[in-house]
């Protein structure tokens, strides 16, 4: 018997060690811009906050934007993104409170997403990819192979950053440490579509 593996999602993971001086600063960042904004925008995060979409304007963070626009472009070429595709970057800070977590949600109006992890406690709950073929809510054949349906948690540690489609649904476990889960979350944006003529890098 043979065997061929259809419609697989790919995800990426960077470590950035030359950032791992910076993270002390960023947190203390995001804490200022959660004192400045006590109600943050919401969106999937529950018992948190979750800033404005403006991050990598701050000056402070281009080190970041620098090493994350290399990984995205990295991932879109093995994606097949032709030549003449441009994109802009955002980002947004998200606090996780004892016992915060995120609804499953997916990044509309983005074509790959991504996190990168400031500070991750113990037992302060993983990302999970949840299963992006619908068909397999409603069969769920025993077992955890190829055809079966599941969600995939993956344990992230500070100075790490996780690619992923934007269309991929996702969730945050609840945080059960003591202390706050910081991770900075961030989308890359169309700015212009190749031509009809464009050829894949």
């Amino acid at each position: 018997m043979s065997s061929k593996v259809l419609f697989p999602t790919t995800i990426w993971t960077h470590a950035f060690i030359d950032l791992q001086p910076m993270l002390p600063d960023w947190i203390q960042r995001l804490n200022e811009m959660r004192a400045r904004e006590q109600e943050g925008k919401g969106r999937s995060t529950r018992s948190g906050w979750s800033g404005p979409k403006t991050l990598f304007e701050d000056p402070a963070f281009q080190p970041l934007l620098i090493q994350c626009q290399q990984a995205f472009k990295a991932a879109l070429r093995e994606m097949g993104v032709p030549d003449g595709f441009s994109f802009a970057m955002e980002a947004w800070g998200n606090i996780h409170d004892p016992g915060g977590f995120n609804l499953p949600h997916i990044h509309r109006e983005a074509v790959l997403s991504g996190s990168f992890y400031l500070y991750t406690p113990t037992e302060s709950g993983e990302i999970v990819f949840h299963d992006p073929r619908p068909g397999t809510l409603y069969s769920r054949p025993w077992g955890r192979g190829a055809n079966s349906w599941s969600k995939v948690g993956v344990q992230v540690k500070p100075g790490m950053l996780l690619l992923f489609p934007n269309w991929l649904e996702h969730s945050v476990e609840q945080n059960q440490s003591i202390d706050a889960r910081y991770s900075i979350a961030m989308n890359a944006v169309i700015l212009r579509r190749p031509g009809k003529n464009a050829v894949a890098e």
